[in-house]
């Protein structure tokens, strides 16, 4: 009974587990082991995602000029501090330092600016419309079973008629070949694409996907070196 109880939603992070380590996949879902903790990385990621939603949703439902008003040095470092605090009040330990924290600070500003300067290059607005972000997915896959998510972004292309799905992912230095061909990486807009289509009742084929990848770094000896910002 408990098995089916803890079976009856599978997310794109049990996939993902699962392709990794059945075993591993087994001590955490069906044994019950699973353990959250939080780092630098999961906040660092969370805070960055949060705020291109919020800017991409003033972009689309207010105005550009509204977008080019917000101040992402105040609210990257309050969505840092924040939430830091808010996982020592849940009782985590200290999993990082005030040089840490400005470091991604400094980073997750760079990334920011940069996709705020060439924002027409990711996020048209002639012709495309925000769907919405966090956009929650649940569609049975099996008797007892449903498929859970939510989906970063959803656009709307009214000229063309299609849709597409974005997940954003942060890094450290972008994605080599290897992790785009990592089926365990690369299935969760496969996925999406799949039960979005389905819930929303929409041809499959006329859904798009892509990654917007946000490097940290960049390697300044290659002779062109990387934008900031990957797409795949």
């Amino acid at each position: 009974f408990l098995y089916i109880y803890r079976m009856k939603k599978i997310s794109y992070s049990q996939f993902s587990l699962y392709h990794q380590c059945p075993n591993r996949w087994k001590l955490d879902y069906v044994d019950g082991l699973r353990k959250y903790e939080q780092s630098i990385h999961t906040l660092f990621g969370t805070v960055m995602h949060e705020t291109i939603q919020s800017w991409l949703t003033v972009v689309y439902e207010q105005s550009v000029k509204a977008s080019n008003a917000m101040d992402f040095n105040a609210i990257l470092k309050e969505g840092l501090v924040n939430g830091y605090k808010q996982s020592l009040a849940e009782g985590q330990q200290h999993y990082s330092n005030p040089e840490q924290l400005t470091e991604f600070y400094n980073d997750g500003i760079l990334i920011l600016d940069f996709l705020r300067k060439k924002r027409t290059s990711y996020f048209t607005t002639k012709g495309t419309k925000l769907v919405g972000c966090e956009i929650p997915l649940e569609i049975q896959v099996r008797p007892n079973i449903n498929f859970i998510g939510y989906i970063d972004l959803v656009m709307f292309d009214e000229v063309n008629k299609r849709v597409k799905i974005y997940d954003i992912k942060t890094s450290t230095s972008g994605w080599n070949k290897y992790q785009k061909g990592d089926i365990g990486k690369t299935a969760q807009l496969v996925l999406y694409k799949e039960y979005y289509a389905k819930q929303f009742s929409v041809d499959v084929e006329s859904v798009d996907v892509e990654y917007i990848i946000l490097r940290r770094k960049l390697n300044q000896d290659l002779e062109f070196a990387p934008k900031r910002i990957q797409t795949f």
